[in-house]
């Protein structure tokens, strides 16, 4: 069977690799559709149809109460962390407390984060700090984390918000690493069988493997935890 799943873009290197190893033991085919949490959302909401969905665990259940996916519960695969990152050539900045943020959110010249959920926690992050009014002329928003990570290493801004798995091991930034544990919120990325899934009963398979013991290694090694 083919099983075509909508997946979070930040999840893609682990998602593949499972995905491959799947498809030769199963002989099923798997057809990934990459993307932001939020423009898959619309993608459903606009009544494209897709067997599987692997997105924030809070969308997958607003969709499942909009009747394009399956009543829950539907399990987490993987779950992430914010945090902060500079573009390469600035000096290096603590984010260390939620000081040490204000301050850097502050003296940076360009601000930016995602329409996902880590970039709904950076805007409730500057709220929190009290500073949302005073940097909103210099922020930027992007589709997706690895968007506004491309925007850093093509020096469009200088700081961003986006999941830290998403800056581990990216070229051409800074890694500042995760907020301050007061300012810090996991995305829980889950999964959701869509009401008319063309192949159920293969992307039930396919949700076996992603949650086994095998898959683990390969969660924490894009920088996540098993969800």
């Amino acid at each position: 069977d083919e099983i075509k799943v909508a997946v979070a873009s930040a999840l893609k290197e682990g998602f593949s690799d499972i995905a491959r190893a799947f498809e030769a033991k199963s002989g099923h085919k798997v057809i990934a559709t990459f993307a932001g949490t939020a423009p898959i959302t619309k993608m459903l909401n606009d009544g494209q149809v897709f067997d599987l969905v692997i997105i924030a665990g809070e969308n997958v259940d607003q969709l499942a109460t909009a009747g394009k996916l399956v009543a829950g519960p539907h399990p987490g695969f993987a779950k992430s962390g914010v945090g902060l990152a500079l573009r390469n050539g600035l000096p290096k900045v603590d984010v260390a407390t939620p000081e040490a943020v204000r301050k850097a959110l502050l003296e940076a010249k360009s601000l930016a984060y995602s329409a996902g959920p880590s970039g709904l926690h950076a805007a409730n992050v500057l709220k929190t700090l009290g500073i949302a009014d005073e940097v909103a002329g210099k922020t930027r928003q992007y589709p997706s984390g690895v968007e506004t990570t491309n925007g850093l290493k093509r020096g469009e801004i200088d700081l961003a918000f986006a999941l830290t798995s998403e800056f581990k091991d990216a070229d051409g930034i800074v890694d500042l690493g995760p907020l301050p544990a007061s300012l810090q919120k996991y995305t829980t990325y889950a999964i959701g069988i869509h009401v008319a899934a063309p192949s159920e009963r293969a992307a039930r398979q396919l949700i076996e493997r992603l949650l086994a013991p095998e898959a683990r290694p390969l969660i924490v090694k894009m920088g996540m935890e098993p969800g």
